[in-house]
């Protein structure tokens, strides 16, 4: 019974990425080329350089596990700002049950629309190849009474058609940022899978019905040293909801240590209940980012060896000689 239990979990979280959930983060604003196509080449500096890893799940069995690493870099053409990156993801459920591979290629425009403001425009497409093993898994038809127990060696009587399948995915974004002396903000929107890809594991036709995220944030210095970061993010699709909220504070040292940050996130939603508390801390040391996060689940379906967490290490090379056109922009 345990094992049915189990497998009929791994099943429906397998088919709700496949068909539904995306890959998301808690640190949302540390793949900011996965939040917003529009963020490509949105920083002050020659080229950025992010690896980040979560981990979720039972730590004592192959949990959730998803690894990004992305480039990009601002480009200006004729006396224009535009940027160019390159994000490559692997994704696995449980168990390795469902495998996701991406390579992706974004672009974005910058238009100065007054002073202190700016509009980003971005477009991405990816190519996505998910595959199938159900090696570890068994299934309800494999139950043999004889013997009151799973026998992997008899038929599952699943009708997959394939177990590899590889697709092209398109998305686009943009973003107003403001900038000032003392406050900077930035509100942004994207649509993914505007093309509705359609996947075929099973001898039905499914598609991948488009995702909205709407988000938000604002440096505000409240003293010389210090700074506070607010920050938002509310995700919507097929009628499921995800939103995060919360603040970081921000603490400026010297030219080496630049700054030191923590701060808490709450993962909620609409007529949804709160599943996660997120705190989180890093810092800038020279032209490195680092940052570490962890989930403290908030409801009754959280088991004790259950873990997850981030970690997201960015690397930025500086402008020897800053020019006027630069984005004055800095999300991280």
């Amino acid at each position: 019974m345990k094992k049915f239990l189990l497998l009929s979990m791994i099943i429906a979280l397998s088919y709700l990425e496949i068909f539904s959930q995306d890959v998301h983060f808690s640190m949302f604003y540390r793949t900011p080329l996965l939040l917003n196509p529009a963020n490509t080449g949105n920083f002050d500096g020659l080229w950025r350089l992010n690896t980040t890893y979560r981990k979720q799940g039972d730590i004592q069995t192959n949990p959730y596990s998803t690894n990004v690493l992305t480039f990009d870099m601002p480009v200006y053409y004729f006396k224009r700002i535009g940027s160019i990156g390159i994000s490559i993801l692997n994704d696995r459920t449980a168990n390795k049950t469902l495998n996701t591979n991406e390579f992706n290629i974004s672009t974005a425009h910058f238009l100065k629309i007054s002073k202190y403001s700016y509009l980003h425009l971005g477009f991405s497409f990816a190519l996505v190849n998910k595959s199938i093993s159900y090696d570890d898994l068994t299934f309800p038809e494999q139950f043999d009474n004889s013997i009151g127990a799973f026998n992997p060696n008899l038929d599952n009587k699943e009708q997959f058609d394939k177990f590899s399948l590889t697709y092209l995915d398109l998305s686009w974004g943009a973003i107003w940022s403001r900038f000032s002396k003392n406050i900077d903000s930035q509100i942004g929107v994207a649509m993914f899978h505007y093309n509705s890809p359609k996947i075929k594991f099973m001898p039905d036709n499914d598609k991948i019905l488009p995702k909205y995220q709407f988000h938000a944030y604002f440096n505000k210095k409240i003293s010389q040293n210090l700074l506070l970061k607010p920050k938002f993010l509310f995700t919507y699709t097929n009628k499921a909801n995800e939103m995060l909220t919360g603040s970081e504070i921000s603490m400026i040292f010297n030219e080496n240590l630049k700054n030191l940050y923590a701060g808490a996130y709450i993962r909620t939603g609409i007529d949804r209940n709160t599943d996660a508390i997120i705190f989180i801390t890093g810092l800038t040391y020279n032209n490195f980012i680092f940052n570490f996060s962890y989930d403290y689940p908030v409801n009754s379906t959280f088991l004790a060896k259950d873990l997850t967490f981030e970690i997201s290490i960015f690397y930025k090379m500086p402008k020897l000689n800053p020019l006027k056109k630069s984005i004055q922009c800095e999300i991280l």
